[in-house]
């Protein structure tokens, strides 16, 4: 045990930030095994965790006849499932850590954390799916409407919960005020299967007299417009379910759910839409709804609605939220009673406008990425989405002109309808993503790469919305799997996005075919493809990403029949080793098509090869062991079919050569010879990149790791066409769709596939992290890190950092003619690993010369290695 004067100074480990399913204090759970996390606090110069003790309990007290469960963790992992009495519904738990270092002392136990299960079973449900028949049309109504339910308590609410979903988006309020931050909740999910709801601790909103829930509804993706697909595709018009559920200071329980007896009106929402925007009259406001008090007529009775047939789930994600919040760059006159606004960024969101019109006055705002020829929103490339607000003053002094249930992929924005200008002071542009927290961060000392990353940032948050998407703008914003493979690695480094792509992994598993194959799109609607090579592969290839990030094996195991299902597909689809890859091919590649046979075998092996690694991480030889023969018979019939015995392809192209280098295919004795046709291809086409979304995703870590990572750093830096700089430096603020979605010789690319804000391309954010500044995870989890700086020609200094579940992991270095600084700062409970260049004559860490090694091993802390090369 720790000492009086060791506790006193501060010296005794300490477990801090307790997490339960990575939130803090969560309610409204349904893991019932859920997953326990802490971060180490240690002192120096003890290094590592020995052994944490868990006890949870009914109680905060930690009483002895409260403790229900104590479990051991033996070593440094700083997570564990949970493994005591089975949970109930609504149950609750508080839980603690006491921890040992590796010096023996053990600390105080920790301050509490809880955690709290939501409704289980279905029979918990008592609410009622509800809407509003307008008596007019004696149809479902158009118009969203204002639902509201007064009700009376007697006495203080000690405790009260209100479990929240909608078909469509919900946006329900206590007394007035609003729950939870989320735009677009509970999220899109196949509502056939699967339905999200969501909890809130309400109690100390509710009062002793009349209390009041008011609900606000939108289409959203169960009732509105999907891609390019049409509106309706779950459902008519959305519904609410409610369920508050009141604990009173002398026992009773009250339990006010949606039924009948709540009241419509018609809102304001005019109509809404993703696609399309929103029309708001706010002279349709009822006054005071949102209150109690008597409202008068004019609110009519609901009707009980039939669900799609999904379960009820609690919400996993972090659903949709304000992102950031930007100023306007510029506000110009465009005309009567026009202005143009350029936010100086494309984001996906909307705009907030405070403004005083007299009644009736309606203003119409429209979105675009860019401008056309003329200095006009160029709105072609939008295909059928209107992006398109307008908002009817109610009069009597400022109002706030703000949608709730549509979001826009945008730049520049243009108010029509004002009786006179807008000042920058009375327009804010509010960003919305899924992303979360960011918690990776990269620079550089060159200027044009510190402007692709950032484009790279905020197209992440752009297509992260609800779920991985392709874009925000146009009439598609589906969950296109390719993207997804593609830009998980980063997305995964720079924000709080494990989560996200947990549970878009169940969209996918729930949308696989019977025949094991994954569609194009998840959730899946409208009519897409399946099976395709380099797109269905994420099945197979997003957990690790996931497991890799996080070091929670959970993901791999919830996923492992979903992704053994799909290898016995490609085992069906494959003949002697050789698959097509499909309907797609290497997408938006400039130079001429790579074989799709190429392709398909290429994913064939590499797929193969992954899920045998995962089953046996899993202790599932027998699958590891059949699936690893099928990824040695694509591999052999890779090289036969496409490679001479030089090592290079029979018909050349950079993705060809980026994937077989990439995958192993290629045969160790003409590796080199491989990767240096790679190189003299990508030469030949003045040192431009040509590959499409499967290339791109890997050719620079391929090209750095086999001996020309000087040409992979001057394609990150080049500024002509085609390639990232080339975007930037023509005003790009997130990464383009296609390499040629503008040029000064041609203008814009095909208008029905032009997006200027698509994260597929932003793979050159792994290569920077990881291959530039360095910094890696040496383990899954980052439990050790692998610091390997590689210093280009051109680039004196790179960062990096990022925050793991142990803490801020982060490297700089610095180059100063053969001189290299690298600074490394390492969380508790951790190891970095700091690769050395292989020509280096003297190592100093800390101020002290250390033997000639390829990697020098440094315990958590601040680190300072000097290198002589």
């Amino acid at each position: 045990m720790i000492t009086a004067s060791e506790a006193r100074s501060g010296t005794e480990p300490a477990a801090v930030g307790l997490r339960v399913e990575r939130r803090t204090d969560p309610i409204g759970i349904d893991e019932p095994r859920p997953r326990l996390s802490w971060r180490v606090h240690l002192e120096k110069p003890a290094i590592r965790q020995a052994a944490a003790a868990v006890q949870v309990a009914t109680d905060p007290s930690f009483r002895r006849d409260a403790i229900t469960w104590s479990g051991a963790v033996i070593g440094p992992e700083t997570a564990t499932a949970y493994d005591g009495p089975s949970l109930a519904s609504r149950d609750q738990r508080f839980w603690r850590i006491q921890l040992t270092d590796d010096r023996g002392r053990t600390s105080r136990w920790s301050e509490s954390a809880s955690w709290e299960m939501g409704l289980l079973d279905p029979s918990d449900w008592v609410a009622r799916w509800i809407g509003w028949i307008d008596p007019a049309r004696a149809s479902w109504s158009a118009r969203s409407p204002l639902l509201r339910r007064a009700f009376r308590l007697d006495q203080t609410a000690v405790r009260a919960r209100a479990y929240v979903s909608a078909l469509g988006f919900v946006e329900l309020h206590v007394n007035g005020t609003p729950l939870g931050d989320d735009r677009m909740a509970p999220g899109w999910t196949d509502y056939r299967q699967r339905i999200q709801y969501q909890s809130f601790d309400v109690a100390n909103l509710l009062r002793i007299g009349e209390n009041v829930l008011g609900a606000r509804l939108g289409r959203g993706w169960f009732a509105g417009e999907i891609a390019a697909f049409g509106a309706e595709q779950y459902g008519d018009v959305p519904a609410l379910l409610v369920q508050l559920e009141v604990a009173l200071a002398d026992g009773r329980r009250v339990v006010v759910a949606s039924d009948p007896s709540w009241r419509a009106h018609p809102g304001p929402l005019v109509s809404d839409d993703l696609l399309m925007g929103e029309s708001i009259d706010a002279r349709d406001e009822p006054s005071g709804w949102l209150e109690p008090g008597d409202l008068g007529g004019g609110w009519q009775p609901t009707v009980v609605r039939a669900g799609p047939g999904g379960r009820l789930v609690a919400q996993r994600d972090p659903g949709v939220r304000i992102a950031a919040e930007l100023e306007p760059r510029s506000i110009t006159a465009a005309g009567p009673g026009r202005v143009l606004i350029d936010l100086g960024q494309n984001i996906a969101g909307h705009l907030r406008v405070r403004a005083s019109e007299p009644a009736g006055t309606t203003i119409t705002v429209r979105h675009a990425e860019v401008l056309d020829d003329a200095g006009e929103l160029y709105v072609a490339n939008l295909r059928s989405a209107r992006q398109t607000d307008t908002y009817t003053f109610r009069g009597g002094g400022e109002e706030i002109v703000e949608p709730r249930f549509t979001s826009h992929g945008f730049r520049y924005a243009e108010v029509s309808g004002l009786s006179g200008g807008l000042e920058p002071s009375q327009v804010t542009a509010r960003a919305v993503s899924s992303m979360g927290p960011e918690i990776g961060s990269f620079a550089c000392s060159d200027e044009l790469v510190n402007a692709i990353h950032r484009n790279v940032v905020w197209g992440l948050r752009g297509g992260l919305v609800g779920l991985p998407t392709d874009c925000p703008q146009r009439d598609e914003r589906l969950g296109w799997t390719a993207d997804a493979a593609a830009f998980a690695p980063s997305a995964l480094f720079l924000g709080d996005t494990a989560a996200l792509f947990e549970r878009w992994l169940v969209d996918l598993a729930d949308a696989q075919l019977p025949s094991g194959a994954y569609p194009d799109v998840a959730p899946q609607i409208g009519v897409t493809g399946s099976g395709n090579a380099g797109w269905a592969d994420v099945g197979i290839l997003l957990p690790p990403m996931v497991y890799r990030e996080t070091g929670d094996r959970r993901v791999l195991e919830r996923q492992y029949e979903s992704m053994r299902r799909f290898l016995a597909f490609l085992e069906a689809d494959q003949v002697g080793g050789v698959r097509h890859g499909g309907r797609y091919g290497d997408w938006l590649a400039l130079e001429g098509a790579t074989s799709l046979e190429l392709i398909g075998t290429a994913y064939l092996a590499h797929s193969a090869r992954t899920f045998a690694g995962v089953a046996r991480l899993l202790g599932r030889t027998g699958d590891a062991a059949r699936v690893d023969r099928l990824a040695t018979r694509a591999t052999s019939a890779f090289r036969r079919r496409f490679l001479t015995a030089a090592g290079s392809l029979v018909h050349e192209t950079q993705t060809g050569y980026a994937l077989a280098l990439a995958f192993g295919l290629v045969p160790r004795a003409v590796r080199q010879a491989a990767a240096d046709r790679l190189a003299a291809t990508i030469e030949t086409a003045g040192g431009h990149l040509l590959t499409g979304f499967l290339g791109t995703t890997v050719v620079l870590d391929v090209l750095s790791d086999h001996g020309h990572h000087e040409l992979a750093a001057r394609l990150v830096r080049q500024d002509t066409y085609p390639s990232w700089g080339f975007q930037a430096r023509h005003g790009a603020t997130t990464i383009w769709e296609r390499w040629d979605g503008w040029t000064p010789e041609h203008g814009f690319a095909d208008p029905g596939m032009n997006s200027f804000n698509h994260a597929a391309f932003g793979t050159v954010a792994g290569w920077l992290h990881e291959r530039l500044a360095g910094l890696a995870p040496g383990t899954p989890g980052y439990a050790t890190m692998l610091v390997r700086p590689r210093p280009p020609a051109g680039i004196d200094w790179a960062r990096a950092a990022h925050e793991s579940a142990h803490g801020r992991h982060a490297v700089e270095w610095r180059v100063d003619g053969r001189h290299l600084e690298i600074s490394v700062d390492v969380p508790p409970n951790t190891f970095a690993q700091v690769a050395v260049p292989d020509d280096s004559r003297n190592v100093r860490v800390d101020g002290r010369r250390r033997p000639a090694a390829r990697r020098v091993v440094v315990g958590w802390g601040h680190h300072v290695v000097e290198v002589e090369r």
